[in-house]
């Protein structure tokens, strides 16, 4: 596996992880929002009251792929983006001066 797939993938198991302990500490702050802007959909489904267990699960659910796929997203950027700027010289050889 290439070192680049890799750190999408570490982005987006950190995008998906990165809720949870939020989650369970139950932190209002405007931090949660920050690294996991999906949050807001809670925000907005917490506004008619609390929400049943499996409503809620389902929720943080979502929010968890929707955060994990935003740093992937982000993570692939910046991949090719590094991409752009400085070639992988493993599969070609050499670099052209």
């Amino acid at each position: 596996m290439r070192s680049s797939t890799k750190v999408v993938i570490g982005f987006a198991v950190a995008g998906f992880v990165l809720p949870i302990p939020l989650l369970l500490f139950h932190t209002n702050s405007m931090l949660f929002i920050y690294l996991c802007p999906p949050s807001i959909v809670a925000i907005a489904f917490a506004i008619d009251g609390p929400l049943w267990l499996t409503e809620s699960g389902v929720t943080w659910i979502l929010m968890c792929m929707a955060n994990s796929s935003l740093y992937a997203a982000l993570a692939f950027a910046v991949v090719v983006i590094y991409r752009a700027i400085q070639p992988d010289t493993q599969a070609g050889g050499s670099r052209l001066s």
